[in-house]
């Protein structure tokens, strides 16, 4: 069923017809298993390798060694395993509170933050334009007032809608705290799949496991090396880390848009999952060219012979770097110290609607790609806005979690000092170390609770330009009304239509009136 097929005449909207029988669904995940079972399959072959080779190792230490060094480690974890365990878990719920408390606030007051950034900018670059008013090119400073002049003059309108945008989202972000599971989800799977990834990497370049062959095509021999078999390894570790990044976010993505076009209504995870899973080739095929966009340097480096890690920290942080940035997140450095190379956030930028279009519109990768590119060129002012404003508030937004978190931690490791009766530098180390781990754990949870406010946001502006498109009004209600007064406003303006379309329309006499002598028009 396509999407426009989907408005019903009584301004509610088929989130039934979202499944759909799919493109041989089946097909491809019989496909994406196989690949799974081929990674895993090939990652733990090394992976045996890689432990008897560290058993092998520890075994030529005397044992005198490791029950003074390996011994006392391995006995200081199991006693005191569940209660860092415990702190962890306590402090990761106490920071995601704060952050959801921070995200709702803001977004209740998203119009004096909006408003107030557009008139900061515009007095700030100002201030560099007389400051540096000697600098040949002090020109430059008008620029950035000049387009936050045409926000407040021109697109003050699309400012107003940004901030609706801003408001729903925290308003979906505070009600559906669930949307975090499939982000916990998506986290251990990459900790699995970069976890065998690593693995290989030791076993390839400290020479643990050798892996080659040949094969034949008609009259010429062809060998595989152990180089090409690493390669085709990496390409489809980050092939398949795509494929996780985008089932949870189109799981997400159906969550928020059923739960805005039933005004607030639960849709269930194995629903969300049911839409997801019916989008495979879509799905693969945006997996599979982001992994070309995200692996071309990797390669070049890799057959130069420019790749050479000589330690296990080397193997690790190869693999943090080969980790693609998480797409349509608000971390912008998608968790690395460095921001994504070029060619991939002009790839994320023309891609800023493609997901949303193949979830829900249920479209192929090249037609979500060109419908993407579509609206991008339709709401031009609206990502101004989005990156110039927006983006903007939601730093605010981190810095202020972490800032929180840091207060509630100092004060938590303060108390507990005094409660167990610690005094003088000791207190002031409990302090520090309570504000360490919450301004740490602070940083984690404001940045997953920012995904889901950014996907979102990204979500309502889609669905509303699609809306525009379609010609379709009130299916969004940016103040979630209960359905029944949503349903009643929706029939009094359908009425009001009705009333003044009839009286605009003549009126036609009967019979009896036309015999009568009655006018023909009133």
């Amino acid at each position: 069923m396509k999407y426009e097929e989907r408005y019903l005449p009584d301004g509610k909207f088929d989130l039934e017809g979202m499944v759909t029988k799919g493109r041989l669904h089946v097909v491809g995940e019989i496909l994406l298993v196989l690949l799974f079972g081929a990674f895993f399959a090939y990652g733990g072959y090394n992976f045996y390798y890689v432990i008897k080779s560290v058993q092998d190792f520890l075994a030529t230490f005397p044992s005198a060694v490791l029950d003074v060094v390996l011994n006392p480690i391995i006995e200081l974890f199991k006693s005191f395993s569940w209660q860092v365990i415990i702190v962890l878990a306590v402090s990761y719920f106490l920071t995601l509170q704060v952050s959801y408390l921070v995200v709702r606030f803001f977004g209740k007051l998203a119009g004096v933050f909006l408003y107030g950034s557009t008139i900061v900018q515009i007095a700030l670059f100002l201030w560099l334009f007389y400051f540096f008013g000697t600098w040949e090119y002090h020109w430059i400073f008008l620029i950035p007032v000049a387009l936050q002049a045409c926000v407040l003059i021109f697109w003050r309108k699309k400012l107003n809608l940004a901030i609706q945008y801003v408001k729903l989202s925290s308003l979906i972000v505070w009600k559906k705290r669930r949307l975090i599971i499939p982000q916990l989800l998506q986290t251990l799977w990459i900790i699995i799949l970069s976890l065998f990834y690593f693995v290989t990497i030791v076993a390839v370049f400290f020479n643990i496991t050798e892996v080659s062959g040949t094969f034949t095509i008609g009259t010429k021999t062809v060998e595989i090396t152990q180089g090409w078999i690493f390669a085709g390894y990496t390409a489809l570790f980050v092939f398949l880390i795509y494929v996780v990044y985008f089932v949870v976010l189109g799981i997400k993505i159906d969550l928020i848009h059923s739960y805005v076009r039933s005004k607030g209504t639960e849709m269930s995870f194995s629903h969300a999952w049911s839409v997801t899973r019916r989008r495979w080739w879509g799905l693969m095929g945006y997996a599979f060219a982001s992994t070309i966009i995200h692996l071309i340097q990797f390669f070049y480096k890799l057959f130069k012979k420019q790749i050479k890690p000589e330690s296990i920290l080397d193997a690790a942080k190869l693999t943090k770097e080969v980790i693609p940035a998480a797409p349509m997140s608000a971390d912008k450095k998608g968790g690395k110290f460095k921001k994504p190379p070029l060619r991939e956030r002009i790839w994320m930028g023309l891609n800023y609607f493609t997901l949303p279009a193949l979830t829900l519109e249920d479209r192929l990768f090249f037609s979500a790609c060109f419908r993407s590119l579509k609206l991008i060129g339709h709401n031009i002012p609206d990502l101004y806005i989005k990156h110039a404003n927006v983006d903007r508030l939601f730093k605010v937004m981190k810095i202020s979690s972490v800032f929180l978190n840091g207060i509630l931690g100092g004060a938590i490791g303060a108390l507990f000092g005094r409660l167990l009766g610690l005094t003088g530098v000791w207190t002031y180390a409990a302090l520090g170390v309570g504000v360490g781990l919450f301004v740490w754990m602070g940083g984690i949870t404001s940045v997953l609770v920012l995904n889901d406010l950014n996907l979102s946001y990204i979500t309502l502006m889609f669905m509303h330009t699609i809306d525009d498109l379609n010609g379709k009004k009130d299916y969004i209600d940016f103040k979630l009304k209960p359905k029944e007064e949503v349903e009643a406003n929706f029939i009094a303006k359908e009425q009001k239509k009705a009333d003044k379309k009839h009286k605009e329309e003549p009126e036609v006499p009967t019979r009896m009136e036309s015999e009568q002598g009655t006018p023909l028009h009133k």
